[in-house]
């Protein structure tokens, strides 16, 4: 390399900056996928929505007030009926020409809007405990692709320790083969395990590189940013979390539903009750006729349902029907989650246990490599037994990281069911 293309590459060397992905941690990555879901975006939208229901539905227990101003030529009285907002003296028939005047409702007795509000109030907190789901939902999967990507790359580490080790001893058999102290059989034998480690780390490798692409899609980040822990870095013990609510949102929305199926039969039937209604109107008109001109106009009314043809009693029974099957649900719920709890302590159990027998297992077989080697190397023993020494220890190491990332996944998974957050997944 002459001066010149020295100082290039110098130059370019310098110019271009290596990528160096980021280990992101279970509680990082838990934590962008929140931030970037649209399910839980449009969740959060629904909330907003839920909350101006219940602005709605307040509305209805405040007088409605309306300024108006008509003027009508020809036949008095002869606009009827007028739109709902002009009423009052305005929509009195002894009106004759140009009228201005004020409208103010109200309703002085009807249990319907009270109830209603509560209705949209229940119906909120039920809306605000489904995005909850929907979050924990969104946690699930990312959890899944998270420990994945952790199990793939455990398992490339385990078969890059195996292809280490196999290539020492094929070293050292090439060399006892070519002064004929062994035959081609044993170099070949010990060669097909190296080709083996190589493929099968070669291949998780290119499984862990997927899984974090998934992963990578749910947090919204460039696949080449980040990298994922191997799971033999994993405890071996169920990690503590803390979490920071006292039920499952699962079983909070389905108890919510009940308020709400509650708050909507009330509601239902307060239909049966007597309404009292009162208007009243104040304003100025030019003329009037066959009357003395009267500025204001005081109005108050009461209404009670007779029949409506089974309605009112075809809707309370539906309001009760629903209020069952909202009960139903809450028991399948709890149902359904105390299933999960015990399908996620059967595993974490498991994993416990296996992991702690493992771990005797390869003690054992690290002795039984030793040995192995040692009596391979003083012509004591056969290339056979050292290499179902290397293949029993792959064995081990590749359990021990299926438990690891076993027990990691139980155990995350059911503190998401219960409503842990990402912050509680923090050290």
């Amino acid at each position: 390399m002459n001066a010149t293309q020295l100082v290039v590459a110098l130059v370019f060397g310098c110019m271009v900056q290596p990528i160096y992905a980021r280990e992101i941690s279970l509680a990082d990555t838990l934590s962008l996928a929140e931030k970037v879901s649209p399910d839980i975006q449009s969740g959060r939208a629904r909330e907003s929505q839920a909350k101006s229901d219940i602005t709605i539905a307040t509305s209805y227990l405040y007088p409605s007030l309306n300024l108006s101003a008509v003027d009508s030529w020809g036949l008095p009285g002869s606009g009827s009926p007028t739109p709902p907002d002009i009423g009052g003296i305005l929509d009195s028939p002894y009106r004759n020409g140009f009228g201005i005047g004020v409208l103010a409702r109200v309703s002085v007795f009807d249990l319907r809007p009270w109830l209603g509000r509560n209705v949209a109030r229940a119906q909120s907190n039920s809306v605000q405990e489904q995005t909850k789901v929907v979050r924990l939902n969104t946690y699930l999967s990312t959890l899944q692709a998270f420990v994945d990507a952790a199990r793939y790359l455990g398992q490339e580490h385990v078969w890059a320790n195996i292809a280490k080790r196999v290539n020492s001893v094929e070293d050292t058999l090439k060399k006892r083969v070519k002064v004929g102290q062994y035959n081609d059989v044993a170099r070949l034998l010990i060669q097909d395990q190296q080709d083996q480690a190589h493929i099968m780390q070669a291949s998780f490798h290119e499984r862990y590189l997927q899984a974090k692409k998934r992963v990578a899609l749910f947090i919204d980040l460039d696949e080449n940013e980040i990298s994922v822990a191997s799971a033999l870095t994993f405890p071996k013990e169920v990690h503590h979390i803390h979490i920071s609510v006292a039920k499952s949102p699962f079983l909070a929305r389905a108890e919510f539903d009940v308020h709400a199926a509650k708050a909507q039969a009330r509601q239902t039937l307060s239909e049966h009750f007597p309404r009292l209604y009162a208007t009243a109107s104040g304003g100025y008109l030019v003329n009037t006729r066959l009357v003395d001109p009267q500025y204001y106009s005081i109005w108050l009314g009461v209404t009670v349902p007779l029949f409506e043809g089974f309605r009112l009693v075809a809707n309370d029974r539906r309001a009760g029907q629903v209020q069952q099957e909202k009960r139903s649900t809450v028991q399948a719920t709890e149902l359904a989650l105390n299933e999960s709890y015990a399908r996620y302590d059967e595993s974490i159990n498991a994993a416990r246990v296996e992991l702690a027998m493992l771990d005797n297992e390869r003690k054992a077989s690290e002795q039984a490599i030793e040995l192995a080697q040692d009596r391979f190397l003083n012509f004591l023993g056969s290339v056979i037994d050292l290499r179902e020494a290397l293949r029993d220890l792959t064995r081990i190491d590749g359990q021990i990281v299926d438990r690891k990332a076993d027990l990691f996944l139980a155990s995350s998974s059911k503190a998401i069911l219960q409503g842990a957050v990402a912050d509680d997944f923090k050290p």
